[in-house]
């Protein structure tokens, strides 16, 4: 009977232990959804030149790898909310920042230009009615895509440009301690009746012996 018992209770100390395991992993679960897909974090505000309006950057969840940002603008007036504009910011997973936003007010309306690393500038304009509307620009953080392909592709010529430097410098160095070490082996040796011609220029591979 006490067997029993005992037996009794390592089950129930088992199933206790299964029970808060259980509950702790779907707290877990359900806190890792939370900041990966509703967690709102705000980012950056903009207040209108006559203090009654205010606009807010807010990114939703967190980008996973290297996935888009889920974010919204957010305008109100009086702590009242006006409108919401959501979207998806392509930043190559980076963190999105203050420096991905530009804000102008107008009269009736508040212009918006969202920026990313792998996405045309996007302007959201939101009215103070509650209207918004979304236009795809032809710009990157401001500049023209022609400019933009230019930067890159001079950028990418001058590393080219420094690779082949740096390997013809590696070359040269290679056939340079080549030579030197058979002018030493030849200079030392017994052999030094030879005499040691190199190629016509530092890239040349050649290097003949002559016998004087």
């Amino acid at each position: 009977m006490r067997l029993m018992n005992q037996m009794i209770k390592i089950i129930k100390a088992i199933l206790i232990t299964i029970g808060v395991l259980f509950i702790l992993a779907i707290l877990f679960i359900s806190l890792l959804e939370y900041e990966i897909v509703y967690k709102v974090s705000d980012i950056g505000e903009s207040i209108s030149p006559n203090q009654l309006y205010k606009v807010e950057f807010q990114k939703v969840g967190q980008s996973v790898g290297f996935g888009n940002q889920s974010s919204q603008l957010v305008l109100s007036k009086d702590k009242n909310k006006i409108s919401t504009v959501e979207f998806d910011i392509a930043n190559d997973g980076k963190k999105v920042t203050e420096n991905d936003w530009k804000t102008e007010w107008f009269k009736n309306r508040v212009e918006v230009i969202l920026s990313g690393e792998e996405q045309n500038d996007v302007l959201v304009i939101l009215y103070f009615d509650g209207s918004t509307d979304t236009k795809h620009l032809n710009t990157k953080y401001g500049k023209e895509i022609p400019q933009v392909k230019k930067e890159k592709l001079t950028e990418r010529q001058n590393e080219s440009t420094y690779e082949s430097k740096t390997e013809d410098y590696t070359y040269i160095y290679q056939i340079e301690e080549g030579y030197l070490a058979i002018y030493n082996d030849l200079y030392e040796s017994t052999f030094s009746k030879y005499e040691v011609v190199y190629g016509a220029s530092m890239r040349s591979s050649r290097c003949i012996l002559y016998e004087k």
